[in-house]
């Protein structure tokens, strides 16, 4: 067994394990329900005590979102409060990638910093790994280190 100690990265690996098997539904954002890699994110955080309940990401729905989501990337990055950094991911940091037909998709890594959880249309919320993404053949684009990682507690 691997010790995530601190505290928080264990409470980020127990409420991202809690989401796994939730399914993928576009603009969903619940736990056990329905979750985009937006959504899934930000429910996340909002569990985790990092944004307020209630907080939601909000996209027009006749935008394509995977797209609208890459290009929005600056205001994603201040609604979950991060800061971009030029850094190999760590525990809790959110990555974004550049899939191989060009759109984007969020991960955000695991307490331990070895699984990368995430929401796909083909599967739902489930945990890779780095090497499986870099296998297919998604690029790492951005990384969004979140503020105040170490005051997060499971809700």
């Amino acid at each position: 067994m691997i010790n995530c100690e601190p505290c928080w990265r264990k409470s980020l690996t127990d409420e991202l394990a809690s989401w796994r098997g939730t399914p993928w539904a576009v603009g969903g954002q619940a736990k056990g329900v329905g979750a985009d890699c937006v959504g899934f994110i930000t429910g996340v955080l909002v569990n985790l005590g990092h944004l307020p309940q209630g907080s939601r990401v909000s996209f027009s729905d006749s935008e394509d979102r995977v797209n609208y989501q890459f290009g929005r990337l600056r205001e994603l990055t201040r609604l979950w409060r991060g800061e971009s950094v030029d850094t190999y991911p760590a525990a809790g940091d959110i990555v974004v990638a550049r899939t191989p037909s060009g759109t984007g998709h969020v991960l955000i890594v695991g307490g331990c910093g070895i699984r990368w959880w995430n929401s796909t249309n083909a599967i739902g919320v489930q945990f890779v790994t780095a090497q499986s993404v870099e296998g297919s053949q998604s690029t790492v684009a951005h990384v969004i280190r979140v503020e105040g990682r170490e005051k997060w507690k499971r809700q």
